[in-house]
């Protein structure tokens, strides 16, 4: 019996497709077996017989026909025929060979076989003719009347027995010509489906191998989306890193641009609280001058203070000249307290900018080289030089007789 897997669509189509050509065969091999056929052609000494099996029915329809040919006129067609089961064989014979008077149908129902017999004619050589007949004419006695009547009766029996012996013969004949039909039968079918259940099994090898390859592809291509994937992660994380060490680096410039700002913040502050530490020893200072001195040196000293600590005066601003020489046209004695001012005034002078020390240096230096347009400016006393005040640290009052 067929068996297999129907455990898919695809199996269970295929197996319902191989029963459908199954049965198709089937059917068409009984629709064939159910056709009549010629099944024996047998040759005795005394006749020809033809055997004609047919599975289901009877044979009222069939008939003979005896036709002699054209080209030949001593051969004979011997057609048998029947339109009702589409059934035509055509038998050729001489027609010295047979006794086309004699021929007959016999049938065997159990078997339903039908036997078509067609005697032989008996040829008569003459010369033995003569010889038999010289023979019994010699070997002749007498008889009784009834003599002829027990061979005519002899002679029925051992047709009836030869006719009884040839019916089993054909009996045994059909049996095993019927037994043989049905092993091949049997045979032709095991084969059939040996070879339909190679074809499933061919198919379901070919199915398998299809399904296994469309696998392949798929794991290939999951592969393939894998390592995509992988590689825009990879340039992903790469770009963010690239973006992080963007940023740390702008942060680092900013926290660099930070600190240089709190440095300069605190430097200025600094500098602010020197100037302002440098302004309380200068207040000190002045009060310390105001307390021995009296009024006139302080403001005299407060004047030349305020002009050496301006950032301003550089040496594009000499027209201010005239306000210094108006300081220094007061009494001998605020000329001769500037040498005590000096010695406080140059830590202040120490503590300016950096980018203004060369200015205030060369303003100093100058101020005995610029000429005085006016005639009472020159018996002014000019201002001592920053060497002079360094080194008249503790000269307290100097004064020059005669200029």
């Amino acid at each position: 019996m067929l068996s297999c897997d129907i455990s898919s669509p695809a199996m269970f189509f295929d197996t319902l497709s191989a029963l459908h050509r199954l049965q198709q065969e089937q059917y068409h091999q009984h629709l064939v077996s159910q056709k009549p056929k010629v099944v024996k052609k047998i040759e005795t000494e005394d006749f020809y017989q033809i055997q004609i099996f047919k599975q289901n029915g009877n044979f009222s329809s069939y008939e003979l026909k005896v036709m002699r040919t054209f080209g030949n006129q001593n051969l004979v067609n011997l057609v048998v025929e029947s339109r009702l089961d589409g059934f035509r064989k055509v038998f050729q014979f001489r027609e010295i060979d047979i006794d086309i008077q004699k021929i007959d149908w016999q049938q065997f129902k159990n078997d339903n076989v039908l036997v078509l017999n067609i005697p032989k004619k008996i040829k008569y050589d003459v010369d033995d003719l003569i010889k038999c007949l010289k023979t019994n004419f010699l070997n002749l006695s007498p008889r009784s009347g009834n003599t002829f009547t027990t061979k005519e009766r002899d002679d029925k029996k051992l047709n009836e027995k030869d006719s009884s012996k040839k019916q089993d013969v054909f009996k045994t004949l059909a049996e095993k010509q019927l037994e043989s039909e049905k092993q091949e039968s049997v045979r032709r079918e095991a084969e059939k489906l040996a070879s339909i259940q190679k074809q499933v099994e061919l198919q379901a090898a070919i199915r398998e191998e299809n399904e296994h390859q469309a696998q392949l592809k798929r794991e290939a291509e999951r592969r393939a989306l894998i390592e995509k994937e992988m590689e825009l992660q990879l340039a992903r994380r790469k770009e963010a890193e690239k973006k992080v060490q963007q940023e740390a680096e702008k942060q680092a410039r900013i926290e660099a641009e930070k600190r240089r700002r709190l440095a300069a913040v605190r430097e200025r502050k600094e500098r602010a609280k020197e100037e302002a530490e440098q302004r309380e020893r200068l207040q000190a200072t002045q009060e310390y001058l105001s307390s021995l001195f009296g009024g006139a040196l302080f403001s005299q000293m407060q004047d030349f203070a305020t002009t050496k600590s301006t950032p301003q005066y550089t040496r594009e601003k000499h027209g201010d000249l005239k306000d210094a020489n108006l300081l220094s046209s007061k009494s001998p004695s605020s000329e001769s307290s500037v040498p005590k001012e000096s010695p406080s005034l140059t830590p202040i002078h120490q503590e300016n900018e950096e980018e203004h020390s060369d200015f205030e240096l060369e303003s100093i230096h100058s101020e005995t080289d610029v000429p005085v347009p006016d005639s009472n400016i020159h018996s002014l006393k000019r201002h001592p030089s920053m060497e002079e005040v360094e080194d008249e640290e503790f000269v307290v009052l100097r004064k020059k007789f005669g200029n």
